[in-house]
């Protein structure tokens, strides 16, 4: 599989613009859940960690997944890495799970701009309700619909979500939609020169405790 972050990696913690997203999921993420402690932590489409390295040395444990191994290579350089709760892992949910990452292991479970990229969100849900625990939580960061100039040249599975629709698909998938609002709108200058208005969500769910 060809890694289409390779070259990216190299310079994407220099990115103002990517690490101020990393640094607004962040801050949404610490209103939702304000105490982390203790807590088995997975992130999904973890990337360089500026956003999941941020909870490793609190957490129980950190779970790091992406299937880039460019930006891995990044992440494991960090002295956060380092710590003997973090463990990385190269491939996505289905491969790992019950195999690297053990069903109904993980309290919470965030995702900053990854789904987007994930062709079969139905069974992406699925697998990430075979490891949440009951009564855990999923948190994502995700881009709303757009016409596909977000990622143009470049053609991903999906070119944004409507909020209330990705909501939908947590409710068929045993999870139980919290909440989704808007929290970033940015103008952004396109590969064509045109400068659009683009806007990201939270979407917030538990899994039905009583599974």
């Amino acid at each position: 599989m060809t890694d289409t972050f390779a070259e990216k990696a190299k310079m994407w913690d220099a990115n103002p613009q990517i690490r101020a997203l990393a640094d607004l999921f962040s801050a949404e993420l610490d209103k939702i859940v304000p105490d982390h402690s203790g807590l088995a932590i997975l992130e999904l489409g973890c990337g360089t960690g500026l956003v999941g390295l941020r909870y490793a040395e609190k957490a129980a444990s950190l779970d790091l997944v992406d299937t880039s191994p460019a930006m891995l290579d990044v992440l494991r350089a960090k002295s956060e890495a380092q710590a003997k709760q973090v463990t990385l892992h190269h491939g996505t949910l289905s491969t790992l799970v019950g195999q690297a990452l053990a069903t109904a292991s993980v309290d919470w479970i965030i995702s900053n701009m990854a789904l987007h990229h994930v062709e079969d969100i139905p069974a992406l849900i699925g697998n990430l309700h075979q490891l949440i625990k009951p009564g855990g939580r999923v948190t994502i960061g995700e881009l709303e619909a757009e016409s596909g100039t977000f990622h143009a040249p470049e053609v991903v599975p999906h070119n944004g979500f409507d909020p209330a629709a990705l909501s939908r698909h947590f409710a068929k998938g045993g999870f139980i939609p919290n909440k989704t609002h808007t929290f970033l709108t940015v103008p952004r200058e396109d590969s064509d020169g045109v400068t659009r208005t683009y806007s990201a969500f939270i979407l917030d769910a538990t899994r039905s405790p009583g599974e």
